[in-house]
């Protein structure tokens, strides 16, 4: 078999690979830890590559000067969705934040579904709070939405 044929990209490392990286290289549990941390990691690169995505997604909002955002999901921030919102809204709008950071990482981490709770049912249970919140739902993609 052609090692290029292999579905395991860890199954086509050379003998240079391991002399440069050490035998840890070829260790399962290493390799899953790295490529989970390379998975987290690159959420925020990723994002700020895919301009022509994102813009995509802005438009699909429809955000209009003055308007009230939030924001739901993980590397939020990071990510440049804030900071391209906010010049899309304007000084007059606002963005709210609700960071699942943390809680989406350790569910990952653990191998763990997501909770029961939606992004749908935080906005709901936020209008519940306060009337003054009321939403229009997006949905963007990587489990990210926008109300």
């Amino acid at each position: 078999m052609n090692p290029m044929d292999e579905e395991d990209p860890w199954k086509c490392m050379q003998p240079y690979d391991v002399r440069r990286f050490g035998e840890v290289i070829l260790d399962r549990k290493e390799q899953e830890r790295w490529c989970r941390a390379v998975l987290l990691g690159g959420l925020p690169f990723m994002w700020r590559k895919a301009e022509v995505a994102r813009n995509l997604i802005y438009d699909k909002l429809e955000l209009r000067e003055g308007d009230k955002v939030l924001i739901i999901g993980e590397c939020i921030e990071p990510c440049g969705f804030v900071d391209d919102m906010r010049a899309r809204i304007g000084p007059k709008g606002e963005v709210h934040l609700i960071d699942i950071t943390d809680e989406a990482r350790d569910n990952y981490l653990a191998k763990k579904a997501r909770p029961g709770r939606s992004a749908r049912d935080l906005a709901v249970d936020l209008h519940a709070r306060d009337s003054r919140y009321h939403f229009r739902l997006r949905r963007l993609p990587a489990g990210c939405a926008a109300y």
